[in-house]
């Protein structure tokens, strides 16, 4: 998902909204006022009218006109915020608004004209200019205390914007494991806030109780495989990241899943985009200390247990990012890492945990495209990687196991400025 955040007008779109309501309660109260004028009682033994009978009709039909084209709008609005549109797209009916405030504005004067004998294009401007300045007034009242209950609602659904990144993993495959959510932002302190499922806050120090509440509802060959997948804000300070990664991986978790930004407008809000990424014990070192004895390790082996390296490679990430020795630009990164990668070699990454969350993802995400594309460029038969594991015949399994022993993803992480 590209911004995760409730359907709420921005303070353009509000006015724009109650501009338009304006325009229309205006030009409707200008129809009663010419129904009422031109509606008096006739003599029995007076001449009809026609004109005067034919603008009471027009008059009258512009309530069905009006129901008519804010219907059409009105529809085709919904249909695409249902499928694809937030209120994010609001401005793309703008024109269609303009319009529809135009045809029944003309509406109310199209037969009117026709009594005004001289200078009648005068009368229609200056009366538009006039219904323009009060509509503009109108607009700027607010009867309902809208930013109040804009906060109320952002208070338990805040907007998440998610990082950027080169790569992710097919959504197909994350279906497959069972999850929990957090979301992680910060208050105007610069302190954590963590919602649960999206909706509820919780405290760091109920997250033990959380993952183990829930896999209380799964048999045990799940609650290995259950991931823990974090949204967060792509400016937030890493350190925020490492501090709830610490209690993630204290109850046993090695795995957690980030979720990135989606650019594509007609899939991001159905589709989420991730990739995974391994934990290791070094993310112990921010471990906030409750008092709570921690739990005993899970029989899972340490991910990079056993494994000696002929070299390792120094990744320095701060507000920029220096490989080996040597200051990068992001668009080279990917270029990098698939010359150096290789099943001896460790990448050693020394992250200032002040730097933001974005030049994290920035890195590891540069890291995977690598071996991604490494593993798609290396392999003899012509398959999906992203395939469901059950979906790939045997003799796909067994490329796809040594193109991974080939070019596999070896990084370990230490911490700066704790």
């Amino acid at each position: 998902m590209g911004k995760m955040v409730p359907n709420i007008f921005t303070e353009k779109g509000r006015w724009i909204s109650n501009l338009f309501f304006a325009y229309l309660s205006l030009i409707f109260g200008n129809s009663i006022a010419i129904s009422l004028l031109f509606s008096s009682p006739q003599k029995v033994f007076s001449r009809r009218n026609i004109k005067r009978r034919k603008i009471l009709n027009e008059q009258a039909l512009l309530n069905l006109n009006f129901v008519y084209w804010f219907g059409q709008i009105g529809l085709t609005f919904g249909i695409m915020t249902i499928s694809i549109m937030d209120f994010q797209f609001f401005p793309e009916y703008y024109i269609p608004f303009v319009l529809l405030i135009l045809v029944m504005y003309l509406e109310t004067f199209k037969t009117l004209l026709q009594v005004i004998k001289r200078k009648k294009h005068l009368y229609l401007f200056f009366h538009f200019l006039i219904l323009s300045f009060v509509a503009f007034g109108f607009s700027m009242i607010d009867i309902v205390d809208y930013k109040k209950l804009d906060e109320n609602i952002l208070s338990n659904n805040p907007v998440i914007n998610l990082p950027k990144s080169f790569y992710h993993e097919n959504d197909e495959m994350y279906k497959r494991n069972q999850k929990v959510h957090f979301r992680l932002t910060t208050d105007e302190n610069d302190e954590l806030v963590i919602f649960y499922e999206g909706y509820k806050k919780v405290g760091l120090e109920e997250i033990h109780s959380l993952i183990l509440t829930e896999q209380l509802n799964y048999p045990d060959y799940y609650k290995y495989r259950m991931l823990v997948n974090i949204a967060a804000n792509d400016n937030l300070k890493l350190k925020h990241i490492k501090i709830f990664e610490a209690e993630i991986y204290s109850i046993g978790k090695r795995k957690v899943r980030y979720d990135v930004l989606n650019e594509d407008v007609r899939t991001y809000r159905f589709t989420s985009y991730g990739f995974n990424k391994h934990l290791n014990s070094s993310i112990l070192e921010h471990k906030v200390d409750y008092g709570i004895p921690p739990l005993p390790p899970l029989p899972i082996p340490e991910y990079l247990e056993g494994l000696t390296f002929k070299d390792t490679i120094s990744i320095i990430i701060d507000n920029e990012i220096k490989f080996n020795n040597h200051y990068v630009k992001e668009n080279n990164l990917v270029k990098l890492f698939e010359k150096e990668i290789d099943s001896s070699t460790l990448f050693l990454y020394e992250i200032n945990i002040e730097t933001s969350y974005q030049n994290y993802i920035t890195l590891i995400s540069a890291h995977n495209r690598a071996v991604y594309n490494l593993r798609q460029k290396n392999t003899i038969l012509d398959f999906d990687f992203f395939k469901r594991d059950y979906r790939l015949t045997e003799e796909e399994k067994q490329e796809l196991n040594r193109l991974k022993e080939q070019f596999p993803i070896y990084q370990q992480e230490i911490y700066l400025n704790k």
